[in-house]
Parts: C-alpha cells; sequence; structure tokens
C-alpha cells in the first residue's frame, strides 16, 4: 500500500532520527527550557529513545490518516501513553512540537494536543524557623514607632548611630554596605517635587535611594549635632554594636546577641508579615523591579519637562556610521544572498590578514569604513559590514573590545539567516514592527541557542545606531533573560497633555486620529506595538446600548492572534476590559471610531480596526516626536506607554498607594486615578482589597505567564511607593522634629511639597544649617508645552502608490467622506483622486472601450509576505514601491508620468488594451519611465504593425523603430512583426506604422530557470494607477 503524506512524514523522522531538523528543533527546546516547562529530565540518549518510541507508536496507531491526521486515531494513541503524569506531559509536548512540525512544513493538520498543566504550590517565603523570631520583629518595630512619639533622651554617640543606622536599614531596600555609603555622605541628599533623596554617582553606576521622614531627620541630626571631630567613621564591622547600643539604651534590655545576618531575617519578616511577600520582593530584593535613571525619575515626581544633554542627543560613536548608512538608494533591487556573502567573506579575509600581519586596530577599522563608502554596495551589504565595523570600534553588548575573530564570527553567524529572509524585502517602507516580524523569522534559521543571542546583539545594535530607532526589543522571541530592562516611565498627565493636543488637531491630518487611539491603546491598555497596530475589528466587542454621561460603558478587547501577527507567547492571549481602563472621554472616541467604521462601511470582523500600514507608521512616529517633544526626553519610546501602564495600573490596584502618593505627589491629579473610577476598574475585575494576588491580575492584563517577567522588567517605581509605605508606619512626630534639629514645627501639609518644605524654623540661621540641595537647581527643569511644535515636526507628506490603490478600491463600495476618514487622508484629497479616475475613464484610450473608473488591481491584501504573494502582486507591489522611491528621490516628476503615460490613449480594449502606438515621442517618453523601474529586455515584448505600409517601406519603419528601442538599451529585444490583419483598422500614423508595446511579468522557476514571460492585467493597472495619480497635474492630488 503506498505511504500517505502522514506516514510518509513519519517515516521520514524515524529514517533519519536524531539528524532530522525536527528532533533539533525540539531537543533545542528541551535542553534550554526548564524543569516547569517539561516536568522531567532525560539524559540526551534517554530523551532521543523517548522520541523513536514516540515516532514508532504514531506509525503504529496512525494507519488510516492520509493528508490529515484522524482525530479517532489521535485518541488511540492518547490512550497508549504512559500513566505517570510527567512522562505523560513529556509525550505529550513531544507529540505537539512533531505535528506542528508536520503542519508547518508539510502541511498535515490534527485535532489539538492536550497538555497537562502541573499546578505546583509556591514555597512559603518564611520558613517555620524565621517565623518563631516573630516577635522580636515585632519589639523592633515596637521600639522605632515609640522613639518617633518620644524620643530616647542623652542618647550616647553610638546610640545615636545605632538609631540613625536601624531606622534606615528597617525603612529602605539598602544593604549593609550601601548604608555605610549614606551615613558618610550625608551631603548627597536631594529634594524634589515631595520627595527626598540620597544620590551618588561614580563612573560605574549612580545610586539613588528615596527616603521616608524620619530617616531624613536623622541623616540631618547626624550632619549637625555631631561634632566634625566626633565624628565615627561607620563601617561594617561596628554596625552591629551601635544597633546593639541603641536598642539596649532605648528599651533598658539587653540585646547583645543580635547580629546584621539576624536583622536580616528580621527586616524579612517585618515586610512580609507587616505588607505582603509581593511587596518584600519588590522593595527589599534588589534583583527586581529595575529603578528609573535619575533623569527620568525627576522629570517624574516633578511632572515638568527635564532638559538634560545626556538625554536630547545622539550617542557620538554612531554619528560616522549613520553617515555611511542610509536607505536612500534603491535598496528593494533584488541582489541574490550568495553575492553579498561572497563580498562579506572578501571583506573577513582583508580583516583577517590585517590582523594576522598584526596591524592595528585602527588600520582594521579603516578598511572596513573604505569598505562601506562604496556607492555600489548594497543596503544589506552595508548593514551586516556597518555591525563589523562598529564591533571593531566601539565592541560588544558587555565587552568593550572584542577579538577579531570573534567579531567575524558574529557577523558571519547571523548574515545567512539574515540575508534569507530580508533580501526580498525593500527595507525603505517596512516599519518597526516589520522589522521585529522579520527578526522573529530570522531567529527560526538557528539551532544553537548561543547564536541566537547574536541575533539579539544585532537587534541592539539596529536600535542604538537608529538604523531602526523604534524597533522594540520586547517584540523579539530572542532577547536574553540577562539583557538590561530599558527603565522609563511617561505620567497620565503628561500623556492627557498628548492626546489633549491631539484632539484638537483631529481636524487637521487624519493620522493623527490614528496615533490619538494607538496612544490610548499602548498607554490605558498595555499593548505591545505591534499588538495595536495589527488589531481586528472582530478583536472589539461594544455594548448595543450607548451609555448616560453618569454611566459607564462596556467594551471588551481580545488579545489574540490572527492571520497578520501572532502573538509573542501563549499567554499574550488575554481579554482587557477597556471600560474600566480607558478613562470616559478617551473611550468615547474609540467607540465612535468603531461604530462609523462598523456601520458605514459593514466592516467584516477579520478586517484591520487600522487598516492603512503607513497611516499607522505615521502615526506612531508623530507620538514618538511628540513625547520627545513635550518631555525633553529621547531616549523614551513607543514601548515605554507600555511600562506605563503596568506602573499606574499596580497604583489603581492598590488604592491605598494612590492616597499615600497624593501627599507627597502631583502626578496623582489626573482622571485615571479618581476614586470612583478605581473602584469600577476593581469591581470590574472582581478585585478585593484584601486579596494579596494583584500581582497576578497585572501579569495577566500584560499578557505575562509568570509574575516574575513583571516585576523584573516593568515595575520601576518601588522607592517612591516603599518611601510612601514607610512614612505611613513610621509617623513623625513633632517631639522628634525638636529632639533632630531642635526648635521647629511642621507646616500644614501640602501636596507636591517634600518634607524639608513642611518644616517651620525657627531661625534663617537654623534653615541655613538643615537645608537640602534642592535637585532643580542642578536639573534644568521646565514646564512643559507644544509652543513651537509644528515648526519642529515634519511629517512625510508623501502619499504612497499603494494608499491610493487601497483608496480607489475602497470607493468602488464606500462614500468618499467615509473613504477618506478609513485611509487617513483629507477628504479634498479622496475627492481630487475620483474627479482624475471620471477623467481618465472618459478620455482613455482615444477610441473603442474606455478604461474602467477603477483599475483592475491584482489583490491588495498587505498582510502577505513578500514570499507569500504570487508574482502579478509581486510585480504590482514592485512598481509601487519603486516610484513611491523614484518620486521622494525626485528622480521623476508626475508631469514627466503623465507625459510617459499618454501612450494609454493608444490602448486596444479588445487585445486587453495592448499598446500600439505611432507617435515616437510618446513611447519615447514611456520607455524612459520604464528605464527609471530598472526594467530590462526581458520584460518587454515589441510587435510591429505595418498598416498599410508596402515593400521597401516596411523595412525602412520596421528598422525606424528598431534603431528607437535599441537607444534605451534594449537591443537584445526582438521586434516580432504582427499580422496584417491584426493591423487593418489602427488608423492614420506618420509613415513608420504602430509599434506595440508589451510589459511581461518575468517568473523564476524552482530550479533557478525562468518560466515563460506573460502579459497580466496587474502591470495594466498600475500604469492606469499612475496616470489617474498623475492627471493633469504636476503636483499630487
Amino acid at each position: 500500500m503506498a505511504n500517505s503524506k502522514v506516514r510518509s512524514y513519519l517515516n521520514e523522522l524515524k529514517k533519519q532520527g536524531k539528524f532530522h531538523q525536527c528532533f533539533q528543533q525540539i531537543v533545542n527546546a528541551y535542553r534550554n527550557g526548564s524543569d516547569n516547562d517539561f516536568g522531567i529530565r532525560f539524559s540526551d540518549d534517554d530523551f532521543l529513545n523517548e522520541y523513536k518510541k514516540l515516532c514508532m507508536l504514531m506509525l503504529r496507531y496512525f494507519k488510516k490518516s492520509d493528508e490529515n491526521v484522524l482525530s479517532s486515531e489521535m485518541n488511540i494513541l492518547k490512550s497508549r501513553l504512559k500513566e505517570d503524569l510527567t512522562i505523560k506531559h513529556l509525550q505529550l509536548m513531544l507529540i505537539d512540537a512533531i505535528l506542528n512540525y508536520g503542519l508547518k512544513h508539510h502541511g498535515i493538520e490534527s485535532s489539538k494536543v492536550p497538555q497537562i498543566v502541573v499546578l505546583k504550590r509556591d514555597k512559603p517565603m518564611l520558613s517555620p524557623v524565621e517565623l518563631i523570631k516573630l516577635p522580636i520583629a515585632l519589639q523592633i518595630k515596637s521600639i522605632l514607632s515609640k522613639e518617633l512619639k518620644t524620643p530616647t533622651a542623652n542618647l550616647s554617640k553610638e546610640a545615636s548611630y545605632g538609631r540613625l543606622v536601624l531606622f534606615l536599614y528597617m525603612t529602605t531596600g539598602v544593604q549593609f554596605d550601601e548604608l555605610i555609603t549614606i551615613i558618610n555622605a550625608p551631603d548627597a541628599l536631594m529634594y524634589l517635587g515631595g520627595q527626598v533623596f540620597w544620590f551618588g554617582k561614580s563612573e560605574k553606576e549612580e545610586r539613588r535611594y528615596v527616603l521616608c521622614d524620619a530617616v531624613v531627620l536623622l541623616l540631618l541630626h547626624h550632619k549637625n549635632f555631631i561634632k566634625p571631630s566626633e565624628k565615627i567613621r561607620v563601617n561594617k564591622n561596628r554596625l552591629s554594636e551601635f544597633i546593639i547600643t541603641f536598642l539596649t539604651e532605648a528599651s533598658g534590655t539587653n540585646w547583645q546577641s543580635l547580629s546584621l545576618l539576624k536583622l536580616r531575617t528580621l527586616r524579612k519578616i517585618d515586610t512580609i508579615i507587616n505588607l505582603s511577600p509581593i511587596d518584600y520582593q519588590m522593595y527589599l530584593r534588589s534583583s527586581t523591579c529595575t529603578e528609573l535613571p535619575q533623569t527620568a525619575f525627576l522629570r517624574l515626581i516633578s511632572n515638568k519637562a527635564l532638559v538634560a544633554d545626556e538625554i536630547a542627543k545622539q550617542p557620538k560613536k554612531f554619528n560616522e556610521l549613520n553617515k555611511l548608512l542610509s536607505f536612500d538608494s534603491d535598496s528593494f533591487d533584488y541582489i541574490e544572498p550568495k553575492l553579498i556573502k561572497a563580498k562579506l567573506e572578501y571583506t573577513y579575509k582583508k580583516v583577517r590578514e590585517l590582523n594576522g600581519q598584526r596591524a592595528s586596530r585602527a588600520q582594521c577599522i579603516k578598511f572596513v569604513e573604505q569598505e562601506l563608502k562604496n556607492d555600489k554596495n548594497s543596503i544589506y551589504f552595508n548593514i551586516l559590514c556597518g555591525w563589523l565595523y562598529y564591533l571593531l570600534k566601539e565592541g560588544g553588548v558587555t565587552k568593550k573590545k572584542l577579538k577579531v575573530d570573534t567579531v567575524i564570527d558574529y557577523v558571519k553567524s547571523i548574515s545567512e539567516p539574515f540575508l534569507n529572509v530580508f533580501t526580498r524585502t525593500d527595507l525603505a517602507v517596512i516599519s518597526a514592527s516589520d522589522w521585529a516580524i522579520k527578526l522573529n523569522d530570522t531567529s527560526e534559521y538557528f539551532n544553537s541557542a548561543q547564536r541566537k543571542k547574536y541575533l539579539y546583539y544585532f537587534s541592539v545594535f539596529l536600535i542604538e545606531s537608529e538604523i531602526v530607532k523604534d524597533l522594540c526589543i520586547d517584540d523579539l522571541d530572542i532577547a536574553p533573560v540577562q539583557s538590561k530592562v530599558d527603565a522609563n516611565l511617561v505620567s497620565a498627565s503628561h500623556v492627557s497633555a498628548i492626546l489633549e493636543y491631539l484632539s484638537d488637531s483631529l481636524n487637521n491630518s487624519p493620522v493623527e486620529l490614528y496615533a490619538y487611539l494607538l496612544m490610548c491603546f499602548c498607554f490605558y491598555s498595555g499593548l505591545r506595538r505591534n499588538e495595536a497596530a495589527k488589531l481586528y475589528f472582530g478583536d472589539i466587542q461594544v455594548s448595543p446600548i450607548k451609555p448616560n454621561e453618569d454611566e459607564y460603558d462596556w467594551v471588551l478587547l481580545s488579545i489574540r492572534p490572527n492571520k497578520i501577527r501572532g502573538l509573542k507567547t501563549p499567554s499574550a492571549r488575554r481579554e482587557l476590559p477597556l471600560d474600566a481602563l480607558w478613562p470616559k472621554e478617551h473611550l468615547a472616541k474609540l467607540r465612535s471610531f468603531y461604530d462609523v467604521k462598523k456601520n458605514t462601511e459593514n466592516k467584516p470582523s477579520n478586517s484591520l480596526l487600522f487598516n492603512c500600514s503607513v497611516s499607522v507608521n505615521k502615526a506612531y512616529e508623530l507620538l514618538t516626536q511628540l513625547l520627545h517633544y513635550y518631555t525633553k526626553d529621547h531616549t523614551l519610546r513607543i514601548h515605554h506607554l507600555r511600562h506605563s501602564f503596568a506602573n499606574w495600573t499596580w497604583y489603581r490596584l492598590n488604592s491605598n498607594l494612590v492616597l499615600t502618593g497624593r501627599q507627597y505627589l502631583s502626578i496623582f491629579e489626573n482622571d485615571l486615578f479618581d476614586q470612583s473610577f478605581i473602584t469600577h476598574f476593581n469591581k470590574r475585575l472582581k478585585v478585593k482589597d484584601n486579596t494579596r494576588s494583584k500581582m497576578f491580575f497585572l501579569s495577566h492584563l500584560l499578557g505575562h505567564k509568570v509574575t516574575v517577567s513583571t516585576l523584573n522588567s516593568y515595575l520601576h517605581l518601588k522607592d517612591i511607593q516603599h518611601c510612601a509605605l514607610m512614612n505611613q508606619t513610621y509617623t513623625v512626630s513633632k517631639y522628634f522634629l525638636s529632639e533632630c534639629i531642635g526648635r521647629a514645627n511642621f507646616k500644614e501639609l501640602m501636596p507636591g511639597e517634600s518634607l524639608i518644605e513642611r518644616i517651620e524654623f525657627y531661625s534663617k540661621k537654623q534653615e541655613q544649617d538643615y537645608s537640602i540641595q534642592y535637585a532643580g537647581k542642578v536639573s534644568d527643569l521646565i514646564t512643559p508645552s507644544f509652543k513651537g511644535f509644528k515648526q519642529k515636526f515634519e511629517a512625510d507628506g508623501q502619499i504612497r502608490m499603494l494608499d491610493y490603490a487601497n483608496t480607489l478600491k475602497s470607493l468602488e463600495l464606500n462614500s468618499i467622506h467615509d473613504t477618506a476618514s478609513s485611509y487617513s487622508l483629507p477628504v479634498e484629497q479622496v475627492q481630487k483622486l475620483h474627479d482624475n479616475a471620471l477623467s481618465v475613464c472618459r478620455e482613455y484610450p482615444r477610441k473603442g472601450k474606455k478604461l474602467p473608473l477603477i483599475p483592475n488591481f491584482p489583490s491588495l491584501d498587505n498582510t502577505k509576505d513578500d514570499l507569500k504573494r504570487v508574482s502579478s502582486q509581486k510585480a504590482f507591489y514592485y512598481l509601487c514601491q519603486k516610484f513611491d522611491t523614484l518620486l521622494s528621490q525626485k528622480s521623476v516628476t508626475l508631469s514627466e508620468a503623465f507625459d510617459a503615460l499618454q501612450i494609454l490613449k493608444y490602448g486596444a480594449a479588445g487585445k486587453n488594451f495592448a499598446l500600439r502606438c505611432p507617435d515616437e515621442q510618446v513611447i519615447r517618453n514611456f520607455l524612459n519611465l520604464c528605464i527609471k523601474f530598472k526594467l530590462k529586455s526581458s520584460h518587454f515584448k515589441f510587435r510591429f504593425h505595418q498598416v498599410d505600409l508596402q515593400n521597401q517601406n516596411v523595412i525602412q519603419a520596421r528598422s525606424y523603430w528598431e534603431q528607437l528601442v535599441s537607444s534605451f538599451g534594449l537591443s537584445d529585444s526582438h521586434i516580432e512583426s504582427a499580422s496584417i490583419e491584426e493591423g487593418r483598422f489602427l488608423g492614420k500614423h506618420n509613415g513608420n506604422g504602430f509599434l506595440e508595446v508589451g510589459l511581461l511579468i518575468t517568473v523564476k522557476g524552482s530550479k533557478g530557470t525562468y518560466k515563460k514571460s506573460r502579459r497580466h492585467h496587474s502591470l495594466m493597472s498600475f500604469l492606469h494607477l499612475l496616470l489617474i495619480i498623475s492627471y493633469r497635474a504636476g503636483e499630487a492630488p
């Protein structure tokens, strides 16, 4: 019996064994996965045996399965698996991987393979041995609380040091070494926007600690009350001595058994019992919750814009490289990867030779630089060679200097996968999200996890060199776990200001409507850039009844994979209640946009919400420019809106943090933190105040599988939050104030004022002695504004050919107004486009059946990858993108295009509008335009129509046309003679008959040979489209 497709595939797996690509991918995933993923660990040999057994079982039971796996046979296979749950879990994962590979590479479909979910109880944060020490922790807390109400009189100098050390250690996340640094440098205190913090900077790092009121007062006391001659240089050996002395004098009991190690345990117990285990992980584990850089921190707590050189300027190390790398060249011309690889090999060889001859690193760099300056290079070669140049000059992600062989290995490892994926793509027109998709496709070529990291390093280079400045590392499936978190946030008030600016501008340009909604999706819903850009209409569910003014709407957003984009992980699939996340004003705009699109255009559920990719890219570019201009922070990216969502949602899940935050920070004066809105938010999510599952809620909203991802990479405000909680726990009394700084009082608490601003000093001298540096003096803080923004921002005014094609296609079914709204074009422009189409339809060709109103386009499905398009689509897309490039480079004008397309007046309707023209100048104009598109002899078919010419006149006329064609470098093109019958009714000519010009599509076969060239309506539709756009105008309609 002949093997079916299913059995052929399984036999192939059995025959090749561990050498099959399927097994290679599975074993790599197994080696790199954790025990939690697979449940059990096998040796390599045992794993291979288990894989072979499963292949045999599948062969045994998949007897009748032909094209696809039958559900009945799948059920029989599942019943024959091991009973042990851990082994069965691994077997099911192997079956799933084998069938997924079969689906991807052979088109074999099957029913879904079930998975065993192992629910493991979390390890308790506190052990029984630690819990025994709870009374001691409570006793220390009681002593500290009492000290704040009634300070211990006449403390010794050592006890005074001990009090400071103990308060500092128990109320901040510092380690003992860091604690010593703070005490020995009290002058490093600063205040701004309701916060007092200690800030120190060294060559290697900067450190910041936000301090509660009690610690600030004790540091001021330490700085001024103890005479310089009596000050003790604090070191780690004496810390426990100081603490024990203070506790003994304050409580009257002996604390000699207390050690620093025991104190660490007591702090852990105190935080877990009085706050929560999550709070302990956030505030006291240094490895979690990457804090904001100082510039972002100052901007946030002041709620102003911060002008700082280091965040406003591009790194100098890329300035020279950026001049060498440009997308202005004809990057879309297809070049075979092997040609680029050959040139790269030559470069590697020369660099190795220079290195072998002991040439300096500067000489190697100079050689690569000269290679980059070659005008004939393809953009793909320049990008890879640019990375080579950068690695030689600046080093890698972790090391400042790399060996030459290591640098070459990095570039060589990624060059072939990169070229295989990218050489059929026009880099000048793809967006950052498209780059991310293609880089993920590139990663599939790697079997080694180590070499896949090289692609991560390459991606970092693309971002930092601004080749793809908006590329988001979080969208890549290749980033190593230890990669540095890019921590940054935007305040809700700054986002509200940007949205208000966009709202005021909505009537000026429809791109701003996209920008408005995309910012809401990213900031208020936490969507990744690509998740928001590729939403479907069917992903949004709205209540059929519009709410009253005082009611909340009901809108549900489903984040799920679709045919255009997948999701980063399976856990990224989630449902978000937008009515609980978006303020009413912004949700009303979304509903209005959704209703207009859905009702007027009857959009199917699988159509894009934002259906113009060019406008989406322009909208993201506009948002980035607005963020940079308003905040003055040029390190902000679209992805930081998602980080902002995580942090502000954590505040909303913990309403007590909002209440305490309002006392110190002005950033909480925003509708997002309105108490009634927070109540609705928690009610909608069914979150209770006393639950400890809030971090799981946040992780789900972000689409994370585990809370560790959320804690480590997305939460950046632990220092502010911890300080606010400690001020609640350890409230300073006026007696403690007097104990620390002498005669003084507290003023009334005003939001946005720090401790030092709330103290009413007894004298000017006292105020001077206890002053703290204002952080605004060392930083240039300004009130943010959009004044002058329109002059600064230069939007790309050119509209792409594909936008025009989609717009015309839409006009077949929709009104001019709805089409303009859908494709982010001014109504006047769409009206002009429609009028041009009507005029062309009336005037072309000169006789016979006229051109249709709307060109006969090929499929305009922009969701397909370049490689998946049919040849007619590829040709149409190539011509559209090529004309965009020529127009932007001013290599051609619309008036020139209009002159060239007068050849369409001679289109023959009965012959699929074959172009038969007697006018030499018209043909010259047309061929001149074709040559600019880099069309070759193989793309043309010429035919000569003698019409009424006889004998010698025929020979002369034919020679005349051959010379004309040859003058354009098309001498290889043979001019065929058409039958006399075909030319009988063509009409008058200039004595040389008619030349028929045919454009052809050449399709490359599987073995590298070209199939027969043929004409296709897609080429005519492009010419028709270009004629409409250029009709009787020197500029775009």
